[in-house]
Formats: C-alpha cells, sequence, structure tokens
C-alpha cells in the first residue's frame, strides 16, 4: 500500500477496536441511561448524576456503529470500483445482515416466550400478527415506530440499518460528484420534523460521514491534542444542546479521528478488536440478558463496574457459544 493510501482507509483491525469501543459504550448506556434505585450514583449538581451522566452519553455508540457501516459498505464499493449489480450488491448486504438477526430471533425468542412469560400479546399489544412480520424481518420502526416498541426494544437499529443499506448505492454516487450537497441535505434532513423517521434521520449524517472518509480519503493525522480538545468540547455541548444525537455524529467523526492519532497499548488493541468481533451479537441479545431475564441478578451488587464487567463477562461467553454454535450448523449449510 503507498504512502498516501495508508491515511485513507482504516484497517480491518481498526474497525474492530472502533465496533469494540462502541460496544463498551452500548451496554454502558443501557445499563445507566437511567437510575431507578438499580445503582448507586455520584450527584454532581441538582439533577445530574455521574453514571447517569456517562450512561446518557454513551448513546454515541450508535452514531459510531452506523459511521463503521457506511465506512465499510464504502471500502468495498471503491475495492470494486462502483456497484456493477444492484440486485447482487442488495441480495449479498442483506442476506449477511439477516442471518445474524435471525438465528438469534431462533434462539432468544422462544426462551423469552416460554421461560420469562415475554408473549407476543405484551410485547406487541395490539395489531400483534402484522407487528410480529414486520419484527421479524427487521422493519417494525418503519411502520410503527416509538412509542410501539419491536419484541426487543434494541432491535429498532436494524430498521435504521436497513433503510440506509438501500439508500448506500444513491449516497455513494452523490458522495462522489458532489460532496457538499449531500453533507447539507443530511444535515438538513437531522432537523426536519419529519413523522416516524427519527430512528433513521438523526444517523443519517454519521452514514454520510462514513462514506466520504472513503470517497474522500480521510483527513491525515494531526496534533493529538486537537481531536481531543474537540472531543471534550462536543461531549460537553451534548449536554447543552437541544440535538444531542445530531452532535453525536460529530462525537463520532472526532472519535476517529483521535483513535487514529493514538497508538494504543497492543495487548488493550487486541481486547478491544475482540470485543468489536462480538459486537453484533451481543447487540442483538444483551437486552434480554440485563433486562428481560436476569435484571435483579445482573444488578444486584448495585457498584456500576461489577454490573457492568458482569454483563459484559455474561454477554462474551454467550457470544462466544453463539459462534461456536454457527460454525457447525450455518457454517456447514
Amino acid at each position: 500500500m503507498e504512502n498516501n493510501e495508508s491515511r485513507i482507509l482504516l484497517e480491518k483491525d481498526d474497525t474492530l477496536v472502533l465496533k469494540g469501543i462502541a460496544l463498551l459504550f452500548l451496554l454502558i448506556h443501557h445499563l445507566f441511561y437511567q437510575n431507578d434505585g438499580l445503582y448507586n450514583d455520584i450527584q454532581l449538581w441538582k439533577d445530574h448524576y455521574l453514571m447517569q451522566e456517562i450512561g446518557i452519553m454513551s448513546k454515541v455508540c450508535v452514531a459510531i456503529f452506523v459511521f463503521l457501516s457506511g465506512y465499510g459498505l464504502a471500502v468495498g464499493t471503491k475495492n470494486n470500483e462502483g456497484i456493477p449489480d444492484l440486485r447482487k450488491f442488495y441480495i449479498h448486504r442483506f442476506k449477511k445482515l439477516f442471518i445474524n438477526y435471525w438465528f438469534v430471533w431462533i434462539v432468544f425468542v422462544p426462551v423469552s416466550y416460554f421461560c420469562f412469560g415475554m408473549t407476543f400479546e405484551k410485547a406487541y399489544q395490539h395489531q400483534i400478527g402484522l407487528q410480529l412480520i414486520m419484527d421479524i424481518f427487521g422493519v417494525h420502526e418503519i411502520f410503527f415506530g416509538y412509542p410501539v416498541y419491536c419484541y426487543n426494544p434494541t432491535w429498532w437499529f436494524y430498521s435504521c440499518i436497513i433503510v440506509l443499506y438501500i439508500l448506500f448505492p444513491l449516497l455513494y454516487k452523490w458522495v462522489c460528484t458532489d460532496t457538499i450537497s449531500v453533507l447539507l441535505a443530511s444535515i438538513a434532513v437531522s432537523f426536519l420534523p419529519i413523522p416516524h423517521t427519527d430512528f433513521i434521520r438523526f444517523y443519517l449524517l454519521a452514514f454520510v460521514f462514513g462514506i466520504i472518509f472513503v470517497v474522500k480519503k480521510l483527513p491525515p493525522p494531526i496534533n493529538l491534542w486537537i481531536p481531543l480538545a474537540i472531543f471534550a468540547i462536543i461531549m460537553a455541548e451534548r449536554n447543552l444542546t437541544k440535538y444531542p444525537i445530531f452532535t453525536d455524529c460529530l462525537i463520532c467523526v472526532a472519535l476517529v479521528q483521535l483513535y487514529r492519532n493514538t497508538s494504543l497499548y497492543k495487548p488493550i488493541k487486541q481486547t478491544l478488536a475482540f470485543l468489536g468481533k462480538h459486537s453484533m451479537n451481543i447487540f442483538l441479545f444483551h437486552t434480554f440478558i440485563f433486562y428481560f431475564w436476569f435484571k435483579e441478578f445482573i444488578y444486584a451488587s448495585h457498584n456500576p463496574i461489577i454490573i457492568f464487567v458482569l454483563l459484559l463477562s455474561i454477554c462474551l461467553i454467550i457470544s462466544i457459544g453463539l459462534e461456536w454454535i454457527k460454525k457447525y450448523t450455518i457454517g456447514k449449510l
């Protein structure tokens, strides 16, 4: 790879590290973004508490995952010199997307239904058959949206990523021809109060940034303190703005640049990359573990560190087991 190219692409291990970081944020967000007396916290001022604030800000994980999705699709498209066959592109991408999703459905939904009383009536409440079908195909949020939840509320993200995958060929060509206009359009969409689009409009910009970082080449590494200062300022601003999720897209870009300016200790990088490999599995099933099935057990210590480590450990063990099962079932098929 030429010197000029070395700064264009994040290596595969780099994207895994960033997925690992996003996974840690994901677990922190869901464990601590609200405090119902389940964990001990430190009051900072008035109604603001340390762990809860960290949990709220950790929602940036969604923007990171979306950015990496756009980035990964753009790398594959650039390497193939475009998308020669849209049909093959969609079949390949959606096959990979749904294999994991349906596998987790088959494993976790029956257990929740028969062992923990999480019936479809309780989950959907009305239009049960239609909601179930939409949920199975990952498009529940598109047709129903908040406050009507998927069987697993975390699965709203699949509606977001499915729509972005559909839009990708158009967005990729648009970025190649007129980057400024697609950026402005993405920002405009973020602020338009379009009904039933919250699941995508706030994250379109992060997806577009991921494409831009491939098509127009990543900005070169700069002095470490610059992205660090930008990251800190935006994180602080997040609590003051009326559009914190839009701000997450900017935080995500600053975090990527911060990572590129930092040489992580090799064992730390390897650990994060290992977590990144399991990020999709854990994203899909972690809500079952800490919320539907073993909530009292996970929060029993009331210590945020113990709670976090416990959930992460359980999820990793389960994910490793799932990968082993996939290897000898789906893998052979």
